[in-house]
């Protein structure tokens, strides 16, 4: 493509009406000085390595094919404007616009470099859903606010524009949008449900002493799975948590619109729906396990300032005493798994809960459940042999180790001997001589704590 090249030394090129180009247009080096009238450039680019003074008349970039603003210095347009056909302006260099911006075809795509807009041109001309300032990249749309609302037609795929009104100090703001909400704000996993998917980050220029309200803009496509824009609000990711305040219904009709006021701490902004509680889970569970330890089992689908589950325990639902910790995601709005082990439930039935935790220190009760061991019992088997003439044997199933008192008795009830021994879990083998013992009817009784057991023995000579 051929170069139309101003390269001025020392002199000032002064365009006073209509200049037309269909070739790129380059400032090298000195002044390129528009004062009135069009400077056209239709399919061209405009790289400026010099210095542009704009102070009247119109830069038009027009044409079907992409066109950029570029160069190595900052280009100060007096009024610009975009009619593109097909295709986009993109801004390769940070650019200023002091009168009037008007987007009368196409997009002004901001790609890595940041737009200035002040004085008059705040008020963007012609812009609408398919005529708008894309934050493809890193690029911001920066304007001053103060007491009086200022509109900002951004977008990226889709229109998405804010308006902030400052009651604080007047300060610049600068806003671009991207395409998904991710769990840590600038970070980590996109969220896909309950949530506009898009993200506003919104900087003021000096920190402190803004007082803004917010009203978000985004279309009923841009919605994720149960999204509910009745029930919905602009949420603010700050000190590591996305913050939580009263659900409201949107306003409009795709588009849809919703506003937050008095905002003091800036970036990223999005729009979700939740449920009251800041953790919705959708089932809590727990099963016995063959190796007698119990299994709790729990899904969340969302998660807003979790900090983490205490797991309780309780043996009748009123005393309850916490047998372990798991941590939670923070904030997210995917179906997340959690399990607990709990290697010494007690016998019969164990109830569960979980104490969901935030970082700000509440709290909130899960249901109960309850989980049931069949309680091991102590058992004895019958004597035998019997009728005996040397001696008897009984087993003992202890489910503990335990102190065992083992008494023989006559059938008139006369205790004849006691012995005392400290028995492991598991089977135990008591073996009694009855050798030295006359014909007739005994009783063996063994103790276990507060139970008894009695076996009728018979010997014979």
């Amino acid at each position: 493509m051929n170069y139309i090249k101003y390269i001025l030394s020392g002199w000032l090129l002064l365009l006073l009406n209509t200049g037309f180009s269909q070739s790129n247009l380059v400032v090298e080096n000195n002044n390129l000085v528009v004062s009135g009238g069009f400077l056209v450039l239709d399919d061209a680019d405009f790289k400026n390595n010099g210095t542009l003074n704009h102070t009247a008349g119109t830069v038009k970039m027009m044409g079907d094919a992409n066109s950029k603003i570029e160069g190595t210095s900052v280009s100060s347009f007096y009024q610009l404007l975009i009619q593109k056909t097909l295709n986009d302006v993109l801004l390769e260099q940070d650019a200023i616009v002091t009168e009037e911006l008007e987007l009368a075809g196409g997009l002004l795509d901001l790609q890595t470099s940041d737009l200035e807009l002040t004085g008059n041109a705040t008020d963007v001309e012609g812009e609408s859903a398919n005529r708008y300032i894309k934050t493809s990249s890193t690029g911001v749309l920066v304007i001053a606010v103060g007491a009086s609302a200022v509109f900002f037609p951004i977008g990226n795929s889709s229109y998405n524009p804010a308006t902030l009104t400052n009651a604080g100090t007047a300060d610049d703001f600068s806003i671009r949008v991207v395409d998904e909400v991710l769990t840590q704000g600038t970070s980590g996993t996109p969220f896909t449900i309950r949530v506009v998917d898009r993200s506003w980050f919104i900087d003021e220029g000096t920190t402190g002493g803004s007082d803004a309200d917010l009203t978000l803009q985004w279309n009923a496509s841009d919605e994720l799975n149960i999204f509910d824009r009745n029930a919905a609000y602009i949420s603010n990711f700050d000190n590591n948590a996305y913050d939580v305040v009263p659900t409201q219904a949107a306003s409009g009709s795709d588009p849809y619109t919703l506003t937050r006021s008095n905002i003091t701490n800036f970036s990223p902004f999005v729009v979700t729906s939740e449920s009251v509680l800041p953790v919705e889970l959708l089932f809590f569970k727990g099963e016995a396990l063959e190796d007698k330890t119990t299994l709790l089992e729990w899904t969340t689908v969302s998660e807003i300032n979790d900090e983490g589950f205490h797991i309780e325990r309780s043996e009748n639902t009123k005393a309850w005493k916490a047998i372990g910790w798991v941590d939670g995601n923070g904030n997210s709005l995917e179906e997340i798994d959690y399990e607990f082990i709990d290697e010494t439930p007690l016998n019969g039935i164990n109830y569960y809960r979980l104490k969901q935790m935030d970082f700000d220190g509440q709290f909130e009760y899960s249901n109960v459940i309850a989980v049931t061991f069949d309680e091991e019992k102590i058992q004895l088997s019958e004597a035998f042999p019997n009728p005996s003439n040397a001696y008897v044997r009984m087993d003992l199933t202890l489910p503990t180790d335990e102190q065992v008192i083992v008494d023989v008795f006559d059938a008139v009830g006369r205790q004849l001997q006691q012995d005392v021994q400290s028995l492991k879990a598991g089977v135990s083998n008591i073996a009694l001589s009855t050798g030295h013992l006359a014909a007739g009817t005994y009783y063996v009784r063994i103790r276990v704590g507060a139970q008894t057991f009695q076996r009728k023995v018979v010997v014979k000579r």
